[in-house]
């Protein structure tokens, strides 16, 4: 993916380490600059989103490079991932990324500091003994240029060492071959986001086509690795209920559901205030022109009866055709949304964490003991 980069701006004291060669190389029709930290981040805002996507920075970023995810707020029963951000942004261009409006600049911003990265995520497991997972695949595709930047391999090594970790890999790309060799890592989790074929070519350019995404997950199944599926955002249009049906009997047709960590289902979503960069970034998308409210946790949704009818579709298709049930949960929802699709709810995020380290242990054994509920209320997110 690294061949449509066609410019590539370095923070002057990243000049001359290994991953800064490897980003150049790998992109030789790119001009690089070396620049002073305050130049850089001048000219990156100077970017459009466009040209974002074909611009990649090498520079330091402040702050933690370890945090819970953006769902952790008071109103959702979040699963209490932690998200590990070496990269910010992709080459992928989805037309319903919040990145558009997330993040404060568009162009693809690696911080080549793997190793603080690396004692973050060491320390977080030691500090706390119950199961936790971590994903490299909220601010960026963990996979998309992850064969040239090689940190993928460093987190999967990582995680050996610390068997109370899992780690997620999410991608909408076919890039797995480099991680596929040795012995596969139970702990080690390769997820990929699906829509139908039409929802795929139309909305997610860059992205691999929804049947070679199906095909590689199985690959990585018959290697010995745990895979999961998150259908997020769920698309509300004519004819949904058949491509979603057809693009789930496609995948229980391709994939073990005996060796599916989970399946998340979340439905288009957005703050109010994103409208505006979702229409002028992707002029011909017809996804935002839905119906849609402004709902208790401020963001605009599709109507509650909407939402409600599309998860407990596919909750019931999945359940029809994967024989045993894998793990399935909403994301980013509201608690009344859980009872009236799965007739039960947690009573907050602390306990949905612990259903997904318990369905992990119960299933595939992982974990470095079996959960108890006790322990993820007396180890809090710091």
């Amino acid at each position: 993916m690294l061949t449509k980069i066609d410019r590539i701006l370095v923070e002057e004291q990243f000049a001359h380490i290994p991953l800064v060669e490897k980003v150049t190389s790998a992109a030789p029709k790119a001009v690089v600059s070396y620049l002073n930290k305050g130049l850089l981040d001048q000219e990156l805002g100077y970017l459009s989103w466009q040209e974002g996507k074909s611009t990649i920075a090498v520079t330091s970023l402040p702050g933690s490079k370890l945090k819970t995810c953006p769902g952790m707020k008071p109103f959702y029963c979040c699963c209490r991932l932690y998200v590990a951000s070496p990269i910010f942004n992709c080459p992928i261009h989805c037309s319903y990324c919040f990145l558009q409006y997330y993040l404060n600049q568009p162009a693809i911003i690696i911080d080549p500091r793997i190793d603080l990265l690396c004692q973050e995520i060491s320390s977080l497991a030691k500090q706390i003994g119950r199961t936790i997972r971590i994903t490299t695949g909220e601010f960026s595709d963990s996979l998309a240029l992850d064969k040239v930047l090689g940190i993928s391999k460093r987190l999967i090594k990582l995680a050996r060492s610390h068997p109370n970790l899992v780690l997620e890999l999410k991608t909408k790309t076919t890039e797995v071959n480099h991680l596929l060799d040795g012995t596969p890592n139970k702990n080690v989790v390769f997820s990929w986001s699906l829509n139908p074929w039409t929802i795929a070519r139309r909305e997610e350019s860059g992205a691999a086509s929804t049947q070679k995404r199906l095909e590689v997950a199985s690959q990585v199944q018959k290697a010995g690795y745990l895979t999961a599926f998150h259908f997020d955002p769920l698309i509300s249009y004519p004819n949904w209920q058949k491509d979603y049906l057809n693009l789930l009997t496609k995948m229980f047709s391709l994939i073990n559901p005996d060796k599916i960590a989970w399946i998340s289902l979340g439905s288009l979503r957005f703050p109010a205030k994103m409208e505006r960069y979702f229409k002028e970034n992707n002029q011909e998308s017809k996804l935002f022109f839905s119906e849609f409210v402004t709902a208790a946790d401020g963001k605009r949704r599709y109507l509650k009866s909407v939402r409600h009818q599309l998860y407990r579709q596919m909750v019931s298709w999945i359940k029809d055709l994967a024989g045993q049930t894998p793990f399935i949960y909403l994301c980013m929802e509201l608690p009344e949304a859980w009872k009236n699709v799965f007739d039960f709810q947690p009573q907050n995020s602390t306990e949905l964490d612990y259903w997904f380290a318990k369905s992990l242990y119960d299933k595939f054994s992982i974990g470095s003991r079996k959960p108890q509920l006790k322990d993820f209320y007396e180890h809090e997110v710091p």
